[in-house]
């Protein structure tokens, strides 16, 4: 859904969303005194439009701090997201990077503060995308992609697909649009995507975490465990942190090949097929950048301050899934002064999922690297295998309290479920 201002409304679908998210707007130009904009060329009335832009720009603000403050419940898989938000800041709120060794001022990348900037996207070289359940491409609607790319709209297409799709499109003289959102696609802006599958988060299932450290004012994650490893270059990086820079250029690209060589190899070579033809151009496009390759030299990244350490609990698949607090206190009164464990495990009780609002980078620091609307789940694990009786007697009433909000909600979809 496209507003007047040139902004995604994205998030939940339900009238009661879309009804709360025109709220929002309707606040937002009241609030900035009903600002007009007009074409016209006239000096006079361009200063106006600008004048009227920063009002509407205060006026959001305003407006996003009001809510950050409201307690909105909604669907725990997909929390309401409170304010619009455009395909490049979704982008930078859902997707991890690893970005070109030559990147000019590759250190400021690095730092949490700028966490919620937007991707240079010329800088990027692959766009991890976590995938919760199946995906297919929007061209062949196969759920193995092939070489996938993304576009800067944020949608993933086969690279074979995407010539086809763009060979078709000038033979009928138009332009290269996003087959979803109809936003304009350039192939020098598709970059290849890698799709990951987030972890199963069903209460009951047993769930594993990892102990990872992040020095504070740095946005670079990794395990407890591989401390001494080049932060910015071990698998870590990749794994855990949003962004990540690349040793190779070349590998990068000779994974895409081996991907479209075993995409021919599967296909009937007999048949003279569009999807023969266009999966040999993937080829040849390919092996042409791959010859073109050249490999920088690693840049030289000012190591980190030795800033306070800052500790959490994450899904060994690099989600932005972490410990509840309730469960890390635990772990913290039982362990002190001693090392935490590296690995816990236990079965999900409670998840709570939300968004990354300024107010919640506040409550826990340890998410202060992360972007502005993000999406973080908070789990509580049963650790009762773990953590000794009487560490669990000293939060008891914290627990006892949490498992009986549980028993009434449960009670409540009983309830619901007889109607």
């Amino acid at each position: 859904m496209q507003s007047n201002w040139g902004c995604h409304l994205v998030g939940n679908t339900g009238g009661s969303a879309q009804e709360s998210n025109l709220l929002s707007l309707s606040k937002i130009f009241k609030k900035a005194g009903n600002a007009k904009f007009s074409s016209s060329t006239n000096p006079k009335m361009m200063r106006a439009n600008t004048r009227n832009a920063k009002r509407i720009k205060a006026a959001y603000l305003e407006e996003e701090e009001e809510i950050n403050h409201e307690v909105l419940e909604e669907d725990k898989d997909e929390p309401y997201r409170p304010l619009p938000i455009t395909s490049e800041e979704f982008i930078n709120a859902s997707y991890k990077f690893v970005i070109d060794p030559e990147t000019e001022d590759i250190d400021k990348f690095l730092l949490a503060e700028n966490a919620s900037k937007a991707i240079d996207w010329d800088s990027v070289l692959l766009v991890l995308c976590p995938v919760k359940g199946k995906y297919s491409c929007p061209i062949c609607h196969e759920e193995e992609l092939v070489a996938p790319k993304i576009a800067k709209c944020g949608h993933i297409i086969c690279f074979p697909c995407f010539l086809q799709y763009a060979h078709h499109q000038r033979k009928n003289d138009k332009m290269n649009e996003c087959p979803l959102c109809h936003a304009l696609m350039h192939s020098s802006s598709l970059k290849p995507c890698k799709l990951t599958s987030t972890a199963d988060l069903e209460e009951g299932k047993e769930l594993e975490m990892c102990l990872t450290v992040r020095e504070s004012g740095s946005i670079v994650v990794r395990r407890a465990e591989s401390e001494g490893e080049d932060v910015f270059y071990c698998p870590d990086a990749v794994q855990f942190s949003r962004i990540a820079v690349a040793r190779s250029r070349a590998a990068i690209l000779k994974d895409e090949l081996v991907q479209l060589e075993n995409a021919l190899a599967g296909l009937n070579l007999d048949e003279t097929s569009e999807a023969v033809l266009f999966t040999i151009k993937a080829i040849r496009l390919q092996g042409k950048k791959l010859s073109d390759c050249e490999e920088p030299e690693p840049p030289i990244i000012a190591p980190l301050k030795q800033n306070a350490r800052l500790y959490a609990y994450q899904t060994n698949t690099g989600d932005n899934i972490y410990l509840h607090p309730v469960n890390f206190k635990c772990l913290q009164d039982q362990y002190k002064s001693e090392e935490m464990p590296k690995a816990i495990k236990g079965k999900v009780l409670e998840r709570e999922v939300q968004y990354v609002t300024r107010e919640s980078k506040r409550k826990y620091g340890y998410l202060s690297h992360l972007p502005l609307n993000s999406i973080f789940t908070l789990v509580e694990l049963d650790l009762k295998e773990i953590i000794k009786p009487e560490i669990l007697l000293m939060n008891e009433q914290t627990l006892m309290e949490r498992q009986e909000q549980r028993d009434k909600e449960k009670a409540k979809d009983l309830a619901l479920d007889k109607k």
